[in-house]
């Protein structure tokens, strides 16, 4: 096996020249090209948010927002296919806040992205957000705040000041509490995830600052040998769960770039919440329940939604259902996992419906 293993390692090593006509980018030339920097999000705070701005001035502006456990660069590909388009992206790494948990991301952290983009491009923004992304999307929506007693509450007031900095938002793979199986399961896999970065996994903003994303990349080839044959064991066991692996070749490099770039470590906070929710989710107070007003409350602005038929956190018949509920628009991508839809082939259909929704929306 050892030897097996050794020859195949040098036919990766051999091949590498060939892999990078075969692939164009690993990194996209937008992404490369975007500016890459920490950014506080108001005055008279010490937190800086990792940003990958692609700028581009006078177009309309879009936010987006990760998942748990992921970072900015999820969207390397999703990302630089809107920009290319046209639009002005604008991706946050925005879990870093130890101090605020999943209620207060949606009802502070959201909002103060938004204001910050407002502010900078002077145009609402549509938000896009995958799996616990589009969660606090939901959240900003509905207006959640912290009342005087420490319960949280929906306000009025509160979703029409959200609306003024947000046009519409897309929700991809993000889980609304309507679940088709038990998913105590899966959680499990999210609260065992590390506190801190994974081996041979780096911060692509510096990479690419340093101007050594093309030698960088030499790594993301091997690890791809890794993630294949060697098995590194939470990586390839977390990867097998997010991804569908029936989609994905060989010389596909989403599931190493996933790997190499993708991860951030999850604040305490946010797994406590996520633990809470096995059961229900809803409101850290216990007050709201998501799955009620996620389906019942009206929203500010349209939403729309993409879904995988084989995502077990976000079932494709919950997000209809909330689609429905609300007589918005969706797209189910059949075979895909919890995090297909932001890359390769399932990454470019993503693309043309959110591209749809929003020249819909304009």
């Amino acid at each position: 096996m050892r030897l097996l293993i050794a020859i195949i390692f040098i036919i990766q090593i051999g091949s590498i020249d060939s892999y990078a006509h075969a692939k164009e980018n690993i990194i996209p030339k937008a992404w490369k090209n975007g500016i890459h920097k920490k950014v506080r999000l108001k005055e008279h705070t010490n937190i800086k948010y990792p940003l990958v701005h692609l700028n581009r001035p006078g177009a309309i502006p879009v936010i987006l927002l990760h998942g748990f456990g992921g970072n900015v660069h999820n969207w390397m590909d999703l990302g630089s296919a809107l920009y290319n388009e046209g639009y002005d992206v604008w991706g946050f790494t925005w879990t870093i806040n130890k101090e605020r948990n999943i209620d207060a991301a949606g009802a502070k952290t959201v909002k103060e992205i938004a204001k910050y983009v407002f502010k900078r491009t002077g145009q609402k923004s549509f938000i896009i957000g995958h799996s616990l992304g589009g969660m606090v999307a939901r959240i900003y929506a509905l207006g959640l705040i912290k009342g005087s007693d420490g319960k949280y509450i929906i306000s009025k007031e509160a979703q029409r000041d959200n609306a003024r900095y947000v046009k519409g938002s897309v929700v991809i793979s993000s889980p609304n509490g309507i679940f088709t199986e038990d998913i105590s399961s899966y959680l499990k896999i999210f609260d065992n995830m590390p506190n801190s970065y994974l081996p041979g996994s780096v911060d692509l903003s510096h990479v690419i600052n340093a101007g050594v994303a093309e030698t960088d990349t030499l790594w993301v080839k091997l690890l791809n040998l890794n993630l294949y044959v060697l098995r590194i064991p939470f990586v390839s066991d977390f990867i097998t769960f997010v991804f569908n692996m029936k989609m994905h070749d060989f010389d596909d490099y989403s599931l190493a770039k996933l790997a190499r770039y993708g991860y951030q470590p999850v604040p305490v906070s946010y797994k406590d919440d996520l633990q809470r929710m096995s059961d229900q989710i809803g409101s850290s107070s216990g007050d709201i329940v998501y799955a009620d007003v996620f389906l019942k409350e009206k929203r500010p602005f349209p939403f729309a939604y993409i879904t995988g038929s084989e995502d077990p956190l976000a079932p494709t018949e919950s997000l209809i259902q909330e689609a429905r509920a609300h007589g918005e628009t969706f797209l189910s991508l059949r075979q895909a996992g919890h995090i297909d839809p932001l890359f390769g082939k399932m990454g470019n259909q993503s693309v043309r419906f959110i591209l749809n929704f929003l020249k819909e929306q304009k």
